[in-house]
């Protein structure tokens, strides 16, 4: 994302014309990161992102380039909104292609799911651990952001992250196992 000082000064300024370019910038990563949050329908996905980029204009004039990125701390927004907006509706989502610190978990069976299947298998964790699992290995949040975001210690970051890397390891297996039963059905009907 390509933002300069300008644009951003405009944008401070009300400028209608550099919100929006700001805007177009920026929703295509907002919109992966509110879906990965939001197990919802697309129209709380909407809600999400218009109550983010409300707060993301509003406190614009609180970014500090030097403590990062623009997109990171818009992204940071972004999550933080979801979360607030998904422990309201207890909703999570996590978008398991991009957990690469899932080893030792066999993902074939993640890969045979369509999305839906795949979401519906999700939906079953237990939600403070998905949270986690979603910070940690999609997002990238260290264990004390993930404490700081959630109020909870660090050591409830990392064994969360332990307990959701067992449910998938011990589920992924069940799922496995009952897709097999039901590939192994379909071949002797047909």
């Amino acid at each position: 994302m390509n933002v300069t000082q300008a644009i951003i000064d405009k944008c401070l300024k009300g400028d209608r014309w550099a919100q929006k370019r700001l805007y177009n910038l920026s929703i295509g990563h907002l919109k992966i990161v509110v879906r990965r949050y939001n197990r919802g329908d697309r129209d709380s996905d909407k809600d999400i992102l218009q109550e983010s980029y409300l707060k993301i204009f509003r406190s614009l004039i609180k970014y500090q380039s030097s403590k990062g990125r623009l997109l990171s701390w818009m992204t940071q927004i972004a999550i933080n909104t979801s979360l607030n907006y998904n422990s309201r509706k207890h909703f999570q989502y996590l978008n398991i292609d991009n957990c690469h610190d899932l080893k030792n978990i066999d993902k074939t069976i993640l890969d045979t799911l369509n999305d839906a299947d795949l979401i519906r298998f999700l939906k079953t964790m237990p939600e403070e651990n998905y949270i986690v699992l979603n910070l940690f290995c999609v997002e990238g949040y260290s264990h004390r952001e993930i404490s700081k975001m959630l109020s909870i210690s660090e050591e409830s970051s990392r064994k969360r992250l332990s307990r959701s890397r067992a449910w998938l390891k011990k589920n992924v297996k069940t799922e496995s196992d009952n897709l097999g039963l039901q590939l192994k059905n379909q071949d002797k009907a047909v």
